[in-house]
């Protein structure tokens, strides 16, 4: 199966968004600084995401030193399992990362959650977690 492209917006779509742009103009959902589309991080937030990425142990998301497949378990893995079968994480929980968590549980701030779910589903693309 292949790949689909969304389909397109409609015109009268595009015209609304534009609009709502121009009275609520598009910002960081971090730090409040103008961007271009809304509900995205400026480049200085992105950037200081530290997004972790593979190879890790697929019990405990630790890193590994290297890549031996996607079923690599770290050494406290083995020594120690826990009672769970996998844990994913998407990021570390440090700055501007916590902020958006700590936003959207505590403060109701929703503008983050068109983020969070690409990056929930990248991190948890079925080929990651062969066991």
């Amino acid at each position: 199966m292949g790949d689909t492209e969304p389909a397109p917006r409609p015109a009268w779509r595009t015209m609304l968004c534009s609009a709502a742009d121009l009275v609520l103009p598009p910002v960081c959902v971090v730090c409040w600084s103008p961007i271009g589309f809304q509900g995205l991080l400026c480049g200085r937030c992105f950037a200081g995401i530290d997004f972790i990425v593979p190879p890790l142990c697929a019990r405990l998301v630790v890193l590994l030193p290297f890549d031996a497949g996607n079923s690599s378990l770290s050494a406290a893995a083995i020594a120690a399992p826990p009672v769970y079968d996998r844990a994913r994480a998407v990021a570390r929980y440090a700055q501007p990362m916590g902020d958006l968590i700590r936003g959207f549980k505590y403060r109701d701030r929703q503008e983050g959650l068109r983020l969070f779910s690409r990056w929930l589903a990248h991190a948890v693309e079925p080929a990651a977690f062969v066991l």
